[in-house]
């Protein structure tokens, strides 16, 4: 998987197909940016409401990869955050 970050156009995101999977900032909202103590980079969280309804919600590490998933799933996940079950 191809990618390019930047920090000013958003992030383009290229499969082998050269498939444009997510293109710009104009098209998504910042959630929030989890930072850490000691990171270079922050993992993001956007949300994009132009999108299929299956990949609104786009987190991003660090590394530039990408997970995209329903708003659905994405409430699934912060449920479980607070019930306790990502405590690592």
């Amino acid at each position: 998987m191809l990618y390019i970050k930047n920090r000013v156009a958003g992030i383009v995101l290229v499969t082998d197909q050269s498939e444009v999977l997510y293109m710009n900032s104009k098209e998504k909202q910042l959630v929030m940016t989890l930072c850490g103590d000691k990171c270079d980079g922050c993992p993001q969280i956007f949300t994009d409401n132009t999108a299929e309804s299956t990949k609104q919600v786009v987190v991003t590490d660090d590394f530039g990869n990408t997970i995209a998933m329903s708003k659905d799933q994405f409430r699934v996940l912060v449920k479980g955050s607070k019930e306790g079950k990502l405590d690592i």
